[in-house]
């Protein structure tokens, strides 16, 4: 029973040994520590000391110093699978002591097993958790002396395949195993058949090689883009042609010049003459010809537009030196000189030369002439919308108190009766037009207030920060191109940021509302207010008068009067001028 074991086991080990991922290296054991060398300089011999100059022998199992040293070498491991490798089924039945530590000598890494003497052969058997079992069979140890072995793995690694273009299918060892980009674990080492067909036969094409897989080799690059031999020619010969692919040069020459290799797709040729530059797209394909003609001629990005009765045109068709190239609005690349343009819009027509160069306008905006109608329009004139400005105003504000049976009474912001106050508003205005007299009149300024406390040109002087925004309906009706009167109507509203009052030179801050500091009352911060006024345009030049009347009552002044039936508002006239862009 036990011989068939013993049988069973043997043909069991003997079959992992030959389906086993690692071999040792037939013809590598040998022993190091007792070879023969010649002296330098000397004809005669002496015995390698290496085993002499060993000191401090790892002991056997028993405690005895018989052991000798196994040195061995290893091939397509990892410092990682190297430290799994254990020995086993020695046939002295000695227990070996292997060296934890991994050495290397000139990128070749070793480990050290310690085994007992024996001068009756036996084998050993090297075994790792994943690439099996190797042997080597009849050896014998010496005491003290030392021995060399190599062992080698099969190996499997991972290889990444990559492709341009990617989506290219992978047949690898006659195996279908995806598309590229792709990774194919557990590869052996060595030779593979390799098969890419790619999806777009046009741009690409097929191919069909070997691969040599190594622990060093494990990424492969197909570049399948199928190549042309190209001529460019710049016209003139003077001017210099730079060629990108997906903005990276290909190639920069002057003149006439070959391009080799040209893979298929498009580029863009940018072509110089003299400071100026253009660019041309090229595409690479079956259809293209040897040899490509670059007209450089510098050129220029031109917006074309129309206008009707001071509207934008959309769809007025546009002929560019007598040929059809679209309708408005439209933006195209235009050589430079003189050109014509015809604009054409449900029977109005306009034409106009213009020139395109360095520095000349790049916008043509043509106007159609104005539409007839069955009745007169009076808005249907060319007229010139300007919307943004600068303003600058005068502004006199006064509070008035009214109470029941007794005159209205004026007073400014320092509760001064009798006085108004001076002002000047400086800021953006906008005021949009939109047709047929509408529009709006808005913007927003800084206003500055000011004046004498009790009126006096020796009391302390005052002066009061605010933001005015104005919000207003506005009708516009134009007279010319460059004249018009307008009115407005709307509110504005005022927000206080700072009053102070100067005495001696020294400024002190009064704020809104009541301040405990000085026991003093003002009006509050925000105010709001009923507005309407008008003015004349012209040109850029703007005049423009307004009033306006607060909705907001001071009710704690009058509270502080002890007025019970009565209000107190603030109102304004305001006039100045405005420079419209």
């Amino acid at each position: 029973m036990n011989k068939h074991i013993i049988l069973t086991l043997s043909l069991l080990l003997s079959t992992l040994c030959a389906f086993a991922e690692i071999e040792y290296v037939q013809g590598s054991f040998r022993e190091i520590g007792g070879e023969t060398v010649s002296a330098s300089g000397s004809d005669i011999g002496y015995q390698n000391m290496t085993a002499l100059a060993t000191d401090n022998w790892e002991l056997s199992a028993d405690g005895e110093d018989i052991n000798g040293k196994l040195v061995v070498s290893f091939e397509n491991f990892s410092p990682e699978e190297i430290r799994e490798i254990t020995i086993s089924r020695l046939s002295n039945r000695q227990i070996p002591i292997i060296d934890k530590n991994l050495h290397e000598n000139k990128g070749v890494i070793t480990r050290w097993f310690y085994l007992p003497e024996s001068s009756k052969p036996f084998d050993i058997d090297f075994v790792h958790p994943k690439y099996g079992t190797t042997r080597i069979s009849g050896v014998t140890i010496g005491k003290h002396k030392i021995y060399r072995a190599t062992l080698r793995a099969q190996g499997k690694v991972s290889v990444a395949i990559t492709s341009t273009p990617s989506g290219a299918t992978v047949i690898f060892d006659t195996q279908r195993v995806g598309q590229t980009p792709l990774t194919i674990p557990d590869v052996t080492l060595g030779k593979h058949n390799i098969v890419l067909e790619v999806p777009n036969r046009n741009m690409a094409a097929d191919y069909a090689g070997v691969i040599d897989v190594s622990l060093t080799n494990t990424t492969f690059d197909f570049n399948l883009m199928r190549k042309k031999n190209v001529e460019f020619v710049a016209e003139p010969l003077s001017a210099v042609l730079n060629i990108t692919k997906n903005g990276m040069s290909v190639a920069r020459d002057k003149g006439r010049f070959n391009v080799n290799n040209l893979e298929y797709g498009t580029y863009v040729v940018k072509g110089y003459l003299g400071g100026d530059d253009n660019e041309t797209t090229v595409e690479i394909n079956d259809r293209t010809p040897g040899s490509i003609t670059i007209k450089v001629v510098p050129s220029s990005t031109i917006t074309f537009n129309a206008t009707q009765n001071n509207f934008p045109v959309s769809g007025a068709k546009i002929n560019l030196d007598n040929v059809y190239i679209g309708e408005t609005p439209l933006t195209q690349k235009v050589d430079y000189g003189v050109h014509k343009v015809d604009m054409s819009y449900y029977g109005y027509q306009v034409s106009k030369s213009f020139i395109v160069g360095k520095g000349k306008s790049t916008n043509i905006n043509l106007k159609l002439p104005n539409r007839l109608k069955s009745r007169h329009n009076i808005f249907d004139i060319d007229y010139k919308r300007r919307e943004w400005g600068m303003a600058f105003n005068y502004v006199n504000r006064a509070y008035t108190l009214k109470m029941k049976g007794s005159p209205a009474t004026k007073y400014n912001f320092y509760l001064d009766e009798g006085h108004r106050e001076n002002g000047i508003q400086m800021g953006m205005t906008y005021q949009g037009y939109y047709g047929y007299g509408q529009g709006i009149n808005t913007g927003l300024y800084w206003q500055m207030m000011f004046g004498d406390w009790y009126g006096e040109s020796s009391c302390p002087m005052y002066i009061e920060h605010s933001l005015y925004i104005p919000i207003q309906y506005q009708f516009r009706l134009p007279i010319s191109s460059r004249i018009s009167f307008f009115a407005n109507a709307g509110i504005a509203m005022n927000i206080g940021l700072s009053n102070t009052v100067s005495i001696d030179g020294e400024d002190y801050s009064l704020g809104y509302g009541y301040n405990d500091e000085y026991d003093l009352l003002f009006p509050k911060a925000f105010d709001c207010s009923m507005l309407f006024g008008g003015g004349v345009q012209f040109g850029v030049f703007q005049l423009e008068a307004k009033y306006s009347k607060s909705f907001i009552n001071q009710t704690q002044i009058l509270e502080m009067n002890d007025i019970e039936d009565g209000s107190f508002k603030a109102s304004s006239w305001q006039v100045g001028c405005s420079f419209l862009f």
